[in-house]
């Protein structure tokens, strides 16, 4: 499991490094918009990996059981 969330950690941080970078003076450079893309494209890819691991656990189907609400008698669930 450790390398499962150390993947999506890696991608978050990915993600999240164009908004920082966005205080500094790198942002008003010209490489800016391809620094964003390639920082993208490696957090799609790393983010890959997670989710191979999930579908090979067969862990994409989850059920859930919601009570929402009984009127007198009548018990409404959302399944």
């Amino acid at each position: 499991m450790n390398l499962f969330s150390s993947s999506i950690l890696l991608s978050l941080t990915l993600l999240i490094t164009p908004f920082i970078i966005t205080t500094t003076k790198k942002y008003e450079t010209h490489a800016y918009p391809y620094y964003v893309k390639n920082s993208i494209a490696c957090a799609f890819m790393t983010s890959l990996v997670p989710m191979l691991m999930f579908l090979y656990t067969n862990q994409e189907m989850i059920i859930s059981n919601w009570h929402w609400m009984t009127i007198h008698t009548m018990k409404l669930c959302l399944s």
